[in-house]
């Protein structure tokens, strides 16, 4: 699970408290330059920083993608095999790319599979944050971490596009959620996930304002606003029938979530998978499977 946390509060030291956090999450096609970035050599990845002659020039903000600084997990002793731990590489080079105020881009590279387990990246960082995932991300085969866990957090952390051509495969576990603890405040907005392969993740396409990892949250409405997020061409399997869970509170319904060319099955079973609508708003369009039906 990919879990974007908001503003709640949290006991431990990793992740200082944030107010209306956002996380902006895409994919596209039009990063042609940067699709071999993780076969070269460090020298050529520096030079690679700069907008090659005859290449294409992508602005995100007033920044060219080409002259953002590159941070590639293989330049942090990241192996990229599928079997070796590659969870501290990963937060070794988050570090760097969160605090670089220079828009920083942070690579996982194609033509590879990286093994992580339960890891949270945490913010707030100087500056806006792109992941280029062209690699594949697994989960260990082994049970890691208690059910309620997430594989992968992002905690306060704003303004993070997420944008490559990656597989997720979760074995089993949940890859990623919008969630606010109940009780918390702010707001959430911006989330675009596109083309996205799925492999037995429980749940693909998770919100959960009522989510508690801890069993002991406070008994009250979540009040964090949920807004204007967009799953568009997600395809594969969900280890449980339940694939599509959008679960918001009474207080503060979710709007503008919208659902586009979604094919979902229930890994292993004949039996067709299902969704879970709460208290949501939103669109759906094209082939959606399974139904959804907003209110």
């Amino acid at each position: 699970m990919v879990q974007v946390a908001g503003d709640e509060e949290e006991d431990d030291d990793n992740g200082p408290d944030q107010h209306q956090d956002s996380c902006l999450v895409s994919s596209s096609h039009s990063h042609s330059s940067l699709a071999n970035y993780g076969s070269k050599s460090p020298e050529t990845r520096k030079k690679m920083a700069t907008i090659p002659e005859g290449g294409s020039l992508i602005m995100e903000g007033d920044i060219p993608a080409q002259k953002r600084p590159l941070y590639n997990v293989l330049d942090f002793n990241a192996t990229g095999d599928g079997n070796t731990d590659d969870t501290k590489a990963f937060l070794a080079a988050w570090e760097e790319t969160c605090n670089n105020e220079g828009w920083p881009i942070l690579i996982i590279p194609g033509g590879r599979t990286f093994l992580l387990k339960q890891i949270k990246f945490n913010g707030s960082c100087k500056s806006p944050i792109k992941i280029q995932m062209d690699g594949n991300i697994v989960a260990p085969n082994y049970i890691w971490a208690s059910e309620a866990d997430n594989l992968i957090t992002f905690y306060s952390v704003n303004n993070l596009t997420l944008d490559g051509n990656g597989q997720i495969d979760g074995k089993g576990a949940i890859w990623w959620t919008c969630y606010t603890e109940k009780g918390g405040m702010g707001q959430a907005t911006g989330f675009i996930f596109e083309n996205i392969n799925m492999t037995a993740v429980e749940s693909p396409i998770i919100i959960d304002q009522f989510y508690c990892p801890q069993g002991n949250c406070p008994l009250k409405d979540g009040g964090v606003a949920i807004s204007d997020a967009r799953f568009i061409n997600i395809r594969g399997t969900s280890s449980e029938q339940e694939a599509i869970k959008i679960l918001c509170s009474q207080s503060v319904h979710c709007q503008g979530i919208y659902l586009s060319n979604i094919n979902l099955s229930w890994e292993n079973h004949t039996a067709l998978a299902n969704a879970t609508i709460l208290n949501a708003n939103g669109t759906v369009e094209g082939s959606v499977v399974p139904k959804v039906v907003f209110s």
